[in-house]
């Protein structure tokens, strides 16, 4: 959609109020090349200086922390937030993906579709956001889900190693 109606920008954010929009202004203006080097992710990230989370139960920040780090490792990338959602792409960047080859259907996507971006040169930053756990909804994952999800980041970091 976003290409077809040939937008600059896209950014996605959770409907369940977990991402606040007051982030958005900085998201956006860091894509700007203006403002430093051109960048074409912003992960709105709990994971750096200024960033965080509330609301969570201290399992559920290890979990996400470890998952971070599994995908960090075996995906080579340098994000600190490679599993959150809370993200703006130039979209010239996304057309340069074919999406078409995406295994992920569930909630490795946000670190595959990294992954892929990476791969094509793609520019990636972040800036902080506080993460509120969520206020309507509930998360979908399962322990089936989570087991797909790490065998999906083993397989691309496993084409990572034999230069595919």
């Amino acid at each position: 959609y976003a290409s077809e109606h040939v937008y600059r920008h896209m950014l996605n954010i959770d409907a369940d109020f977990s991402h606040h929009p007051r982030y958005l202004p900085a998201m956006i203006s860091g894509m700007d090349p203006a403002n430093g080097a051109p960048v074409d992710v912003m992960i709105g990230s709990r994971y750096i200086p200024g960033g965080g989370t509330t609301g969570w139960p201290m399992r559920r920040k290890l979990m996400s922390r470890g998952v971070n780090l599994y995908a960090r490792w075996c995906l080579w990338l340098s994000p600190h937030d490679c599993s959150g959602g809370y993200r703006c792409y130039r979209v010239a960047m996304l057309e340069k993906l074919d999406l078409g080859a995406v295994q992920s259907s569930g909630y490795s996507f946000q670190e595959e579709i990294l992954w892929m971006l990476h791969r094509a040169g793609a520019r990636i930053a972040e800036t902080p956001i506080i993460f509120a756990d969520r206020e309507r909804g509930q998360s979908k994952i399962n322990g089936k889900e989570a087991v797909t999800a790490l065998r999906i980041i083993a397989t691309l970091g496993a084409r990572n190693l034999i230069g595919r």
